[in-house]
């Protein structure tokens, strides 16, 4: 689907003390996917927004930094290019900074993690529309083990969700689901009285959401449509009988995703 793939970048051990990539040996980068097409040229900035909101709700969450990044071919040095690329923090970095380590180990149940941030987690994907990910299969999901034996799961890629709206994203088809707008809640059984603290995190930051926004470089028509959605998010959480139909209710029988 890309004729410009995302790309791992390998630094030097020496030459960076002093600038914003000191430390680091290599990092992610996601890139516009196609070269000459300016929507695709900014999916990289809606990934980047959906990891700032992360990081508003839970320190437990990767962080990104935009990036102008001028790409030179080799010996074809006049097709060069300048597009954003996003960077993805060091998931060593992401797991240090929380005092954790990273865990690989798959086939885990809803039941096997820490339930506050698997809550979180959960709620967000349903805000950004996001069901492309799988706790069993580690599937856009890393796990750290805490010092006192809790796993906590923490999400990553978000350009399969409704919000970013990528062209070339599609739901699983056994999920029911027509496009990836279609928000469906795919976290574990929970009650009125576990999501209320956690509604109360994206209403705190509701404001703020919508300042980061209207600063980053998107299109006004992305803009626009991003704040439905998220205001259709709202809509549904302020809502007892949307919240137990849309959320609770969704869950029942499902033991891990």
């Amino acid at each position: 689907m890309c004729n410009f793939p995302p790309i791992r970048l390998i630094f030097p051990e020496k030459g960076l003390k002093g600038t914003p990539l000191a430390g680091q040996k290599a990092l992610k980068l996601g890139t516009h996917c196609q070269r000459s097409d300016k929507e695709y040229a900014e999916y990289s900035v809606r990934e980047h927004a959906a990891y700032e909101v992360l990081n508003m709700l839970t320190d437990i969450s990767f962080k990104s930094r935009l990036a102008t990044v001028t790409y030179v071919p080799v010996g074809e040095e006049k097709d060069s290019v300048t597009k954003i690329g996003l960077l993805i923090e060091d998931e060593s970095d992401m797991s240090k900074r929380n005092g954790m380590r990273i865990a690989t180990i798959r086939g885990g149940s809803f039941a096997d993690m820490d339930p506050g941030q698997m809550t979180i987690m959960s709620v967000f994907a349903y805000f950004l529309g996001n069901t492309d990910w799988s706790l069993w299969s580690l599937h856009n999901v890393r796990m750290m083990l805490s010092p006192d034996g809790r796993y906590v799961p923490v999400p990553y890629d978000f350009d399969w969700s409704g919000v970013v709206y990528a062209r070339y994203a599609k739901p699983d088809p056994r999920l029911g689901i027509k496009t990836v707008q279609d928000r469906l809640y795919r976290g574990p059984c929970v009650t009125a009285a576990d999501l209320a603290p956690v509604f109360a995190k994206f209403n705190e930051n509701r404001a703020a959401i919508g300042a980061l926004y209207a600063r980053l470089p998107l299109d006004e028509g992305y803009r626009r449509r991003a704040a439905d959605y998220y205001k259709e998010f709202y809509e549904i959480i302020g809502d007892p009988r949307q919240v137990k139909r849309e959320i609770i209710e969704t869950c029942q029988g499902r033991a891990t995703s």
